[in-house]
């Protein structure tokens, strides 16, 4: 039996609401079936809301169950960048300062997006002398250059970009959420070889059983719902922007539109509808995990899209709100510039052009006006690709292959390869 460390700023503890859909505790779960044990050492801190209660002065508390430890450490609450940026390397430190008492690991696997606890990760199996493994979900600086936070002329940038580039190269496997990541690696002197494809995927039994419901039930009103994170990167004063079309253009139509979730750009998102005097629109609270399909039971129509950035239109995305939209048998609108498309690819909805307001109306529209009974194929075809490959179950176990792999000392691609994972 090996110990697998997972050093992640943000899984949720054990004892938070869903966190048996989250990907990380789906992983352990596959590694413990196989006989493994699992270490997670991540922090209290809500990603989305920046909120930390802390442990009334200890550094951190254990979860446990059979064959996990969950080590939490108290963190610092945040409302401004600089703050969640001194947040990051808050953790870093703490996590290379409090594993007393864990088991040694066999294996580490640090987790981005942010470069600091995966640096924590490599700091760890350096200690230990064993393999580390890069969890790929995002890419700095790129992403901050994209979203305006830095330039080529900032230090930042080349701090960022050297840490990024060592990380590369001391990984033994590097599991990208973004399908064509291989190539930016490569780019930056590391081996591609070692990139694995290893998406999001969803707990697809909630959409399986018997009493979902197959097409909402809303009576006159058509739902069109964004549920996920309120992020400044999802560009959703698109959204708002389109609802205001919709009710200017289309006001004798009952469409209506839900933002479902928490996120740092949900109060300025929800003084803009109030400011257009949106009576389409409608705000509604962050739900747990295990509540989604409920919600997404709800939606005529679900949307997926984000701002330009040039790391998704050169790598690619894997939303894992995207998954759970698929899973729900919805037709989607999805708005994203990106090198794959899962939504074409399943024939599950209509693609549009990113940050175009009145490219979300007009698809609103055109659905509105689409038979029942095709909109529904649409979301049956959406249900058939997750089916095939993209279910928590199937990537849970891809990733237990690659820990046996590499506790195996077998070269990448032995047991599972990047083209067996390829979109």
């Amino acid at each position: 039996m090996a110990t697998i460390w997972f050093v992640s700023h943000y899984i949720p503890p054990l004892t938070a609401p869903g966190s048996e859909r989250n990907r990380h505790h789906r992983f352990a779960r596959a590694l413990i079936e196989r006989g493994h044990s699992v270490v997670i050492i991540t922090s209290e801190i809500d990603r989305f809301e920046g909120r930390a209660a802390g442990f009334d002065g200890a550094d951190f508390r254990d979860e446990t169950a059979p064959n996990l430890t969950v080590r939490v450490l108290a963190d610092r609450p945040y409302a401004t960048t600089l703050q969640r940026l001194r947040g990051m390397v808050h953790f870093r430190r703490k996590a290379l300062a409090n594993a007393t008492g864990l088991p040694a690991p066999d294996v580490v696997m640090g987790c981005t997006v942010h470069p600091f606890a995966a640096n924590a990760g490599q700091v760890w199996a350096r200690r230990h002398s064993v393999p580390f493994l890069l969890e790929m979900g995002d890419i700095w600086p790129r992403t901050l250059e994209d979203m305006g936070m830095v330039t080529r002329r900032n230090p930042a940038y080349w701090f960022f970009r050297r840490l990024e580039i060592r990380l590369y190269r001391a990984a033994t496997r590097i599991l990208s959420k973004l399908p064509l990541a291989k190539h930016h690696v490569d780019a930056s002197g590391a081996d591609p070889s070692k990139v694995l494809y290893l998406p999001n995927g969803t707990e697809i039994a909630p959409y399986l059983r018997s009493d979902y419901p197959l097409a909402p039930d809303n009576g006159d009103r058509f739902v069109v719902m964004y549920a996920g994170g309120i992020m400044p990167s999802d560009g959703l004063e698109n959204l708002v922007d389109a609802a205001a079309l919709v009710a200017e253009e289309h006001g004798d139509l009952p469409i209506v539109f839900q933002l479902v979730g928490g996120g740092s750009a949900r109060p300025d998102l929800m003084a803009r509808a109030e400011r257009r005097r949106l009576h389409n629109v409608e705000f509604i609270d962050f739900v747990a995990p295990q509540e989604v399909p409920g919600v997404l039971g709800h939606a005529d129509v679900l949307v997926d899209i984000a701002l330009d950035f040039s790391v998704v239109r050169d790598f690619g995305m894997s939303h894992n709100k995207l998954f759970e939209y698929l899973g729900a048998a919805r037709p989607i609108i999805f708005g994203v510039a990106s090198a794959n498309n899962p939504v074409a690819e399943a024939e599950a909805g209509i693609s549009i052009e990113p940050e175009n307001a009145r490219a979300i109306a007009d698809a609103v529209i055109a659905l509105y006006h689409t038979p029942l009974e095709e909109r529904l194929e649409m979301g049956r075809r959406g249900r058939t690709f997750v089916l095939n490959g993209y279910t928590i179950d199937a990537i849970s176990s891809r990733f237990a292959d690659i820990i046996d792999e590499v506790l195996a000392g077998l070269p990448p691609g032995s047991r599972v390869s990047a083209d067996d994972l390829a979109p």
